[in-house]
C-alpha cells in the first residue's frame, strides 16, 4: 500500500462560512453561485435547506442566520477544538482510500468536503464527492450535543458522535452508496447479507479499527453478541424470521435503537447488521479465491449463509 500515492485535500467549507463576517455573507455566496461550485450549492438547498440558490433575498438571510445561531457556533467551536486542522483524519482516511481502490481498483477516489449543518446530515455522498459534518462527531460530551433533543437524538445515537467514528462513518457510507442495493422488498436474510459485505470490507479498509467503531455497537453490546451468537442464530432461523419480507420484521432486525425487539435489553439494535457480517466472513474463509470486488457482485443469500456455523459456546 505505501507505493499508493495519495494526496486528497480536505475542504473546510465549515471554516470557509463560519469564520466570514457577517457583511461578507452575500458577495461569498455570490461568488460561489457564480463560480458554479456544485457541493455548495448541494449544501445551500439540500442539506441546509436554505433556499434557491438563485434567490438571495431569501437564502441569503437564511444563511446568515444559521451562521450567528448560537448554537451552531457553539457546534462549530467544538469541532475546531476537537479536530484542528483534521491531518490526523486527512492521514486515516487517504490510508482508507489507498485500501478501497486496491479492492476496487475501477473506482476513483472522491474529494472530501467537511461542512456544520446544524446536524441535519452526518454523511452526505455525492457521485465524486463525499461531505461530512462535522457537528455529529465532536463528542457526546459536548455542550451543544448534550443539550440535544432526546427524542431525534437518543443517548445510543450520542454514544457514536465520537470523533473516533469519523472515518469509519465515511467509508459506511462510500461503500452504501457506490455499492448500492435496491433491497425493496427482500427479506430479512438478503438484508444482512448486504450489510455484512459493507461491514466486511469495512473491516478490511480500516483494519486497525475495533469491531466496536466498525458496527457502531458499546463494547458491552459486542461481547453480548459473541457470547450469545448461537442463541441469536437460533432465534432467527427457528423463527421463520429469515426469509420474511415483511417491513415490520425487516426493521425490528435492521433498525437501529437501544436494543433490538425481541431480544433481551442487552443486544445492540440492528442486530441483523453483525449477524450478516459473520455470514460474509464465514463465506469469504470459505471462498479466499474470491475478491471483495467479487463479493459485491450479485451472489444469493443463501448460497452465502450456507458456509455460516455458529457454535456453541
Amino acid at each position: 500500500m505505501d507505493e499508493i500515492d495519495l494526496d486528497i485535500p480536505i475542504r473546510r467549507l465549515d471554516l470557509e462560512l463560519f469564520h466570514l463576517a457577517p457583511g461578507d455573507v452575500a458577495s461569498y455566496h455570490e461568488q460561489r453561485f457564480a463560480a458554479g461550485d456544485v457541493f455548495y450549492t448541494e449544501f445551500i438547498e439540500a442539506i441546509l435547506r436554505a433556499g434557491p440558490m438563485d434567490n438571495d433575498s431569501i437564502t441569503v438571510p437564511r444563511l446568515q442566520r444559521f451562521l450567528l445561531d448560537p448554537n451552531w457556533n457553539s457546534a462549530q467551536a467544538s469541532a475546531e477544538e476537537t479536530f484542528g486542522d483534521m491531518s490526523i483524519q486527512k492521514a486515516e482516511l487517504e490510508d482508507a482510500f489507498k485500501r478501497y481502490t486496491t479492492f476496487f481498483p475501477k473506482e476513483s477516489v472522491p474529494n472530501i468536503v467537511v461542512f456544520n449543518s446544524g446536524f441535519n446530515y452526518a454523511i452526505y455522498p455525492m457521485d465524486n464527492t463525499i461531505g461530512i459534518g462535522i457537528e455529529w462527531f465532536i463528542g457526546e460530551d459536548a455542550d451543544i450535543v448534550k443539550r440535544l433533543a432526546p427524542d431525534r437524538f437518543p443517548n445510543f445515537m450520542k454514544q457514536r458522535m465520537r470523533p473516533e467514528f469519523i472515518v469509519n462513518s465515511t467509508m459506511t457510507g462510500w461503500l452504501f452508496v457506490h455499492h448500492r442495493v435496491d433491497l425493496t422488498g427482500k427479506d430479512v436474510l438478503t438484508n444482512m447479507v448486504h450489510h455484512g459485505k459493507v461491514l466486511f470490507a469495512l473491516d478490511k479498509i480500516l483494519p486497525e479499527k475495533p469491531d466496536s467503531i466498525m458496527v457502531g455497537y458499546t463494547q458491552a453490546q459486542l461481547d453480548w453478541c459473541k457470547e450469545h451468537e448461537f442463541n441469536i442464530w437460533t432465534d432467527l432461523a427457528g423463527n421463520d424470521v429469515l426469509f420474511s419480507k415483511t417491513p415490520r420484521e425487516v426493521n425490528r432486525i435492521m433498525s437501529d435503537g437501544p436494543f433490538t425487539n425481541g431480544f433481551p435489553r442487552e443486544s445492540p439494535g440492528r442486530i441483523g447488521e453483525w449477524v450478516g457480517w459473520q455470514i460474509v466472513t464465514a463465506y469469504m474463509d470459505d471462498h479466499e479465491e474470491m475478491t471483495i470486488e467479487q463479493l459485491f457482485k450479485e451472489i444469493d443469500p443463501q448460497e452465502i449463509m450456507k458456509s455460516y456455523r455458529p457454535s456453541k459456546n
